[in-house]
């Protein structure tokens, strides 16, 4: 056995072992003193990424084989020669640095008993490749999925066997497993559920996620400043992916790179993890900013995510309701179930998220879909929610402004809006909560605007990067 320990501040700290004779498995059991963003990369002789993992101070384990592997692991040859361990701190750019001691214990010919048998992703570098092409269903029609999913690669509760069960039992057809700063080297299959590929970048100046990426994020030969693994976020988006910017007003996770640029936002993360104590207040905000980038002609995707680390046993503290995989459920339009056609469905915009009211929407007869341009026509929306053990009220807002106030229930409500005057209007679903002074039911679901492509902004963009906002003036934090 071969035992390694070392304290990382922030920043990037190698250890490297030999492997002089072949071997059949290799184990990677390790720890840390304290929580923290400990990253373990396992680079092989031949220069091909073969494990990454979050340490914590729960003892974690890393198992390898030509023919099996454990989650965070990459099943293959085990080379002789010198294999790198590379740790990476994240934490203490702008905050408090945080040293993370660590002790890790490497074994050669133990016994694989936690392999995880799944879909490989494409690998042959120093990075995690994957294919999104694989089909689990050839309907048009609107899929409900998770796009915010956390697991134990990272800090997540829940270990991967579990997730296809969870997904399952809440009817999710698609989830997004967005481990911070890394992605799984497989992941489960099933006929019914499509469980794909992301990534939460996670940074002293915000958090975003990567959706259906091309390749993981690189964290070994690059600057692992905030602004650089920000800045790489944006360039593996380009080249294929969802850039979806995470619970953006919610402190201290907030969003406050100011050099993103606004053209590289795909979607705008409105509810996050709605059991968490700050979270509706987190909510509203982030309409008012989806409204200030709508305003400034930039069609983003109002999207939600459960962001849940728990299991479905646990609680957030004082909460009584499960942070659990699909509340919110995000909806998205698709004409099929794959991960090509959900990246397209959501950069279309064509998606409404809910978390209870049970959703029934249709537009111009289902004509037109979220997201769509309209131009200076006439708007219909028929609306239902069959969920009946509470009161739901919708409200339609056109360029910032409530213009129409209508109750929701099983029958359909059919309310009709010319766009002559508007650049976009959606439509907010909100929870009676008769106990609020204010009279504001709780957001319950988002149904994303339609659009007049006549007007100006969608044309000439008023704003360009975040700075542009100037949210410091707009929309208070506190």
């Amino acid at each position: 056995m071969l035992q390694f320990s070392d304290d990382v501040s922030f920043g990037r700290h190698t250890q490297t072992f030999s492997v002089a004779d072949p071997i059949s498995t290799l184990t990677i059991e390790g720890s840390t003193v304290k929580r923290g963003f400990l990253y373990l990369l396992v680079i092989d002789p031949n220069g091909a990424l073969r494990a990454n993992i979050l340490l914590e101070k729960r003892r974690k384990r890393l198992a390898m084989s030509e023919a099996q592997a454990s989650v965070g692991a990459i099943k293959g040859e085990l080379p002789t020669g010198t294999w790198r361990l590379e740790f990476v701190n994240v934490e203490g750019e702008f905050r408090q640095l945080k040293p993370m001691q660590y002790s890790l214990d490497i074994t050669f010919d133990a016994p694989i008993d936690n392999a995880f048998v799944g879909v490989e992703s494409l690998k042959g570098d120093q990075h995690i490749h994957f294919d999104m092409q694989r089909s689990l269903s050839s309907e048009s029609r609107w899929y409900r999925g998770d796009l915010h999913a956390h697991t134990n690669l990272s800090d997540g509760q829940n270990p991967l066997e579990d997730v296809l069960p969870i997904a399952k039992s809440q009817k999710l057809d698609f989830l997004f497993i967005t481990d911070h700063n890394m992605c799984h080297g497989q992941l489960p299959e099933d006929p019914d559920c499509l469980i794909l590929p992301a990534m939460e970048i996670t940074t002293d100046l915000g958090h975003c996620n990567i959706h259906g990426p091309a390749r993981t994020l690189d964290m070994l030969d690059s600057d692992i400043t905030s602004s650089a693994l920000l800045d790489q976020a944006v360039a593996i988006k380009e080249q294929r992916g969802n850039l979806s910017i995470n619970h953006p007003m919610m402190l201290p996770w907030h969003w406050h790179y100011d050099r993103l640029p606004l053209r590289a936002i795909s979607s705008l993360e409105i509810c996050c993890d709605p059991t968490w104590s700050t979270s509706p207040q987190a909510t509203e905000k982030a309409l008012a900013l989806l409204t200030l980038l709508w305003n400034a002609g930039h069609r983003v995707t109002a999207v939600g995510g459960s962001d849940s680390h728990l299991t479905p046993e646990q609680r957030n503290p004082k909460a009584t309701e499960p942070s659990i995989y699909g509340d919110p459920s995000t909806y998205v339009w698709a004409n099929t179930l794959n991960g090509e056609a959900i990246l397209s469905g959501i950069q279309a915009g064509h998606v409404y998220f809910e978390r209870t009211c049970k959703l029934h929407v249709a537009i111009n007869q289902g004509n037109v879909l979220p997201g769509d341009d309209v131009g200076d026509g006439t708007v219909t929306w028929q609306i239902s929610v069959d969920n009946q053990d509470h009161e739901f009220y919708g409200q339609w807002i056109a360029d910032g402004d409530l213009i129409a106030e209508h109750d929701l229930t099983n029958e359909a409500q059919n309310i009709q809006v010319s766009m002559e005057d508007y650049a976009w209007v959606r439509v907010d679903i909100r929870r009676r909560n008769r106990e609020k002074h204010d009279g504001q039911g709780d957001i319950d679901g988002v149904i994303n605007a339609v659009y007049n492509g006549n007007r100006p902004c969608f044309h000439q963009p008023t704003a360009s990067y975040w700075s542009d906002l100037n949210l410091a003036n707009t929309i208070s934090l506190f």
